[in-house]
């Protein structure tokens, strides 16, 4: 499998159509170096299939690759521009990586996920030591048109409350994918994917026609009409027909436009056209609001908030995450408050989850706001529910992952202050033996009847998908297997997953070591408890820590 490097970021900045002549001219590069025998295929998008027939073995499949990737150091002339590109290529070998070809299609993808993750311009070939999450990636990647063509993308609405009154002003889309293996995808995982390939485009489509037919059928029931807020991708604003599709689409569900809120990121703003601008203002006419998602992140915020007429500000959950125990971070925050109310922007103030924070927002007097301590983004029939009382008061006690299963009566359950690793592996799936590789992540604790583990890949919720750690404590190497039982999200990329064992009946070390952790933390009173550091687990992750040494310990 071969790819081209930031196709997307070239096809993006350059003329339209460029891109196509630019895959048209690097599929002929490629034939030059394949012989007659050796069959490619343009797989989709920017990615090739290559596939050839006796090889010699790994060193001479590697020998190609690197012949590829070299062919590449030639620029490419088309029209005025002199074009460099790379290329990544992951390979997979038959009969030693899979016997069939459904296998050895998506081990080559996930090598080729990993040789960029490494750094591009660079070819990987498959090793069962490939991570859990290049697995996954793939095969997202690969069943992302069957998705839409057989409608798996679910919605799920979180209100948006005067924070106040509780008054729900508002709700927010966002779209879940029903995966029939991986469970429930969250957008932070598929929506990359989806630009990557284009499909953004279709999906886009898709949603906007759900979130009509849902809103007409609330007005012929009578429910509240209130503003729904849905986003965009900067790859959409691309499309031909943006505009037309928008306007096509409501006045098939015969809806006046001004129920509709797009939100869209300040990266879409940096990188904004003259075309950009002009379809904002035309549709800011008809009567739809923008919104700024996450509006903090980027590194031109004011600039573009005097260039053009924002509608409302949604301001990042990193700005309330510190509040109000940290001083700058509650200057910081009042000082965007009263620059929004200047501006005469609406601000809503995401990731409310406490009611410390909630309070501050109120002396602020910052009018809107979402977060867990209202409600998670529920399914539409429950959202409905909520929607029938218009209005909600913020919940007493946010849930909060209390023990490896949410209700942990296991008093050997130990909590780790310092981080301790484990190797996680997938062992069945979905009912299918699986073997995939190694994946890095942090023991928060463990117990005779599960642990609670940290982790930046999702996984499903489901008795039939089976994890095996690895881990090392007192000198012992541990291994124990169990099925997740119950996930809190930490971050956009950061998950905490109970675990509950299965088989530990004969494991009479396993056993041992319990007691001598029980002994370790009666002895040290201080390390009983523990609270582990986000930005520790954050930069563990982002350091992309390989597992598949010797000794990873």
């Amino acid at each position: 499998m071969l790819d081209i490097d930031s196709f997307k970021q070239m096809n993006d900045s350059l003329r339209v159509g460029l891109g196509d002549e630019l895959i048209v001219a690097a599929s002929r590069r490629i034939q030059e170096i394949l012989s007659e025998e050796t069959v490619l295929c343009r797989y989709y998008g920017d990615q090739f299939g290559i596939m050839i027939e006796e090889t010699g073995g790994i060193e001479k499949d590697q020998e190609m690759a690197e012949k590829l990737i070299k062919a590449f150091n030639k620029p490419f002339f088309i029209d005025q521009y002199e074009l460099y590109i790379t290329v990544s290529i992951g390979f997979s070998i038959f009969p030693e990586d899979g016997k069939q070809w459904e296998d050895l299609l998506k081990y080559a993808g996930t090598a080729l996920l990993r040789a960029k993750e490494e750094g591009k311009n660079r070819a990987k070939a498959y090793s069962p030591a490939l991570d859990i999450k290049n697995f996954k990636n793939f095969t997202l990647k690969n069943d992302l048109r069957k998705a839409i063509d057989e409608d798996q993308f679910i919605l799920h609405l979180q209100p948006i409350v005067n924070l106040e009154t509780g008054e729900i002003l508002a709700a927010e889309v966002l779209t879940r994918w029903e995966h029939p293996e991986w469970g429930m995808v969250a957008p932070d995982e598929f929506i990359p994917l989806m630009e990557e390939t284009g499909l953004i485009i279709d999906l886009g489509r898709q949603i906007l026609r759900k979130v009509c037919q849902q809103y007409r059928d609330w007005i012929e029931r009578g429910l509240p009409q209130i503003k729904i807020s849905v986003n965009y991708s900067g790859v959409q604003f691309y499309q031909k027909n943006f505009v037309k599709d928008i306007q096509k689409t409501l006045k098939e569900f015969d809806l006046s436009p001004d129920f509709l809120i797009i939100e869209i990121t300040e990266s879409v703003l940096i990188k904004q056209s003259g075309r950009t601008l002009e379809d904002i203002k035309t549709l800011q006419e008809m009567g739809i609001q923008f919104a700024i998602d996450d509006f903090g992140t980027g590194y031109s915020s004011l600039t573009y908030l005097s260039s053009m007429r924002v509608d409302i500000l949604k301001l990042d959950r990193g700005f309330i995450r510190e509040v109000p125990d940290d001083e700058r971070s509650n200057k910081i925050l009042g000082a965007v408050v009263k620059l929004s109310q200047e501006l005469r922007m609406k601000l809503v103030a995401e990731g409310i989850e406490d009611w410390d924070q909630l309070l501050l927002l109120r002396a602020l007097h910052c009018v809107a706001g979402q977060g867990y301590i209202y409600r998670e983004p529920v399914p539409v029939d429950v959202f409905e529910e909520i929607l029938e009382k218009k209005d909600i008061q913020p919940l007493k006690n946010v849930t909060d992952l209390k023990g490896y299963d949410g209700e942990s009566n296991d008093d050997d359950q130990r909590f780790f202050k310092d981080l301790i690793f484990a190797k996680m592996t997938i062992r069945e799936f979905a009912g299918e033996t699986a073997d995939i590789g190694f994946t890095g992540t942090i023991l928060k604790s463990i117990g005779r009847e599960g642990l609670q583990f940290i982790t930046n890949v999702q996984i499903p919720i489901r008795k039939d998908f089976i994890l095996e750690f690895e881990m090392e404590l007192f000198g012992e190497r541990v291994k124990v297997q169990g099925f997740p039982s119950r996930v809190k999200k930490l971050e956009k990329e950061i998950f905490q997953y109970g675990l509950v064992f299965i088989g530990m009946e004969s494991q009479k070390g396993f056993k041992l070591t319990l007691e001598k952790l029980k002994t370790h933390h009666e002895s040290k009173k201080e390390l009983s408890r523990g609270e582990l550091s986000l930005e520790e687990m954050i930069g563990f992750f982002r350091s992309n820590r390989n597992f598949t040494d010797s000794n990873p310990w």
